[in-house]
């Protein structure tokens, strides 16, 4: 019988809302891994297995902040009037910024004193779909410089995880789509 997978996506996204809270409240000297896992209900062997380390968790919650960000950018309907589209955009930002405020302060502001976001996690991974046929090219943004970056990664499907590289730091990962559907 197969061990029971303890440390899931569950847990890693409970583990981030409260460390964003614990940072929002009452600053990043309350972010303590031992209080973490306390308040989560899990061991601490549970926080360095998903994050590492507390550097690492700080850089999870800054990637995991652009990543609910930029889902819910990606789900704004556009009409094609430029109005329009700002608008619903603008929308989608604030009510980005609503559902997930404890991010923003790390995502936005120096609110953690030294972070600096790892090579890996300043990179955002875009989708775009210019065939209509569901088989995205991936894009990335340097996210200090605003820079699209040369590197794509064509047709993939529409969904990403985050896998951990060798040095901890979260990275997009695409699955290779299957090609173009049939009408």
């Amino acid at each position: 019988m197969a061990r029971p997978r303890t440390h899931d996506e569950a847990l890693r996204l409970k583990l981030l809302d409260r460390a964003g809270e614990l940072i929002a409240a009452d600053g990043p000297k309350a972010l303590s891994l031992r209080k973490l896992a306390a308040d989560a209900g899990t061991s601490t062997t549970a926080v360095y297995s998903l994050f590492g380390s507390k550097p690492d968790l700080v850089n999870a919650l800054y990637t995991e902040g652009f990543r609910r960000f930029g889902a819910r950018m990606a789900g704004t309907a556009l009409t094609g009037d430029p109005v329009e589209d700002l608008v619903a955009l603008g929308s989608a930002y604030r009510a980005s910024a609503l559902a997930d405020p404890n991010l923003y302060g790390i995502m936005f502001t120096r609110s953690v004193p030294g972070f600096e976001p790892s090579p890996d996690g300043r990179l955002l991974a875009y989708s775009v779909d210019t065939t209509g046929s569901e088989s995205f090219t991936l894009v990335l943004k340097d996210l200090e410089t605003g820079e699209l970056l040369p590197d794509t990664a064509s047709h993939t499907s529409p969904s990403l995880a985050w896998r951990r590289s060798a040095g901890g730091s979260p990275r997009p990962t695409a699955r290779p789509s299957p090609g173009p559907r049939s009408p």
